[in-house]
C-alpha cells in the first residue's frame, strides 16, 4: 500500500516540476541505471559549456558537439537553467550531436552482444522524418562492431529502428510497428533481452508498445567501433533540424512495459504535460 502511494504521488507530480532523474528515485527504478540526461536539471546542464552531465552516478558523460570545444554542432540549449519546464530542452539543427567525453563510457558496451540487454528512454520531439536518424549509435554501420537506435522511413516512415553489427555484417535489424509523430512531444524507448528471443525486444511510442524476436546472428564479442553519440551515428545520419532532446535515460536491465509506462505518466504529469 505504502508503495502504491508513493508511485501515485510521483506520478500526479510529487508536488512540483521533477527531474527525469527524481522520477526514477521516486518510482524505486534505480536498479541498473547507467545514464541520465537532462536539460532541465542545472545538475546535469547548468545552461552554458560543453558538457552534458550524467546524473545516475556513472559518470557517463557527453560533450556538446564532437569535441569539447564550442563548434557549429553542438546542440543548443533552450530555457533557463533548473526550471525543470517544457521550455527546457537541448535543440539540434540538423547537423548537431552529442559524444562521449571518453573512451571509457562502458554504459551501453553489452547491447551489440551475446545475451545483450537494456533499456533506452527518451523525451523528445523529432523535427522530421528523414531517411535515417539516430538517437544514440555505438557503431558506424549495420555492419561494424556496435549498435544504433533511432528513426527510419526505409520501412513505414516514422518507425523506431534498432540496428546491431558484428564487424563484418549485420547482426540484427528490427523496427517497430507503431510510427511517431514528427513535431509532437513524445517519449520513445526500446527494452531488449537478447536471450529472450521471441518477443524479447519491445519498441515504445508513448505508450503503445510493439514486440519483436530479439535474437542476434552471430553476435560480435568485440567492442563498439566508434565512439558513444547521441543524435547521430558516428556523426553522420544527424537528427533532424526542429528536434527537441528534453531527458533521456538507460538502464543495463531490460525494463518492463509497466515501469516504461510510470516513468511517462511522471514526466508528463511532473513536466512535460505536452506529451499526448
Amino acid at each position: 500500500m505504502l508503495m502504491q502511494a508513493k508511485m501515485a504521488d510521483v506520478v500526479a507530480g510529487g508536488g512540483g516540476p521533477q527531474s527525469l532523474k527524481a522520477i526514477i528515485d521516486g518510482l524505486g527504478y534505480g536498479t541498473s541505471l547507467a545514464l541520465v540526461l537532462d536539460a532541465g536539471d542545472a545538475i546535469s546542464y547548468p545552461g552554458s559549456g560543453q558538457t552534458f552531465t550524467d546524473l545516475s552516478g556513472g559518470a557517463q558523460n557527453f560533450y556538446l558537439g564532437a569535441t569539447s570545444s564550442a563548434a557549429a554542432d553542438d546542440p543548443t540549449f533552450n530555457g533557463a537553467a533548473g526550471a525543470l519546464s517544457p521550455a527546457e530542452f537541448m535543440s539540434f539543427d540538423g547537423g548537431d550531436d552529442f559524444i562521449e567525453t571518453s573512451t571509457a563510457l562502458n554504459f551501453a558496451e553489452g547491447l551489440h552482444k551475446n545475451n545483450g540487454v537494456g533499456t533506452f528512454i527518451f523525451f523528445c520531439r523529432i523535427g522530421a522524418i528523414n531517411l535515417g536518424e539516430y538517437l544514440f549509435a555505438t557503431n558506424s554501420s549495420n555492419t561494424t562492431s556496435g549498435c544504433a537506435f533511432g528513426i527510419t522511413n526505409w520501412g513505414p516512415p516514422g518507425s523506431l529502428d534498432f540496428r546491431v553489427g558484428n564487424g563484418s555484417a549485420s547482426s540484427f535489424i528490427a523496427e517497430s510497428t507503431g510510427l511517431i509523430t514528427a513535431g509532437s512531444d513524445t517519449m520513445l524507448s526500446f527494452a531488449i533481452n537478447e536471450a529472450t528471443g521471441a518477443g524479447g525486444l519491445r519498441f515504445q511510442i508513448n505508450t503503445a508498445e510493439s514486440t519483436h524476436t530479439s535474437t542476434y546472428s552471430s553476435p560480435s564479442a568485440s567492442a563498439s567501433a566508434s565512439p558513444y553519440r547521441i543524435g547521430s551515428r558516428a556523426g553522420a545520419n544527424k537528427l533532424s533540424n526542429g528536434t527537441r532532446l528534453y531527458a533521456c535515460a538507460a538502464w543495463n536491465r531490460q525494463l518492463p512495459k509497466a515501469e516504461i509506462d510510470a516513468i511517462y505518466a511522471a514526466f508528463k504529469a511532473g513536466r512535460l504535460p505536452t506529451l499526448p
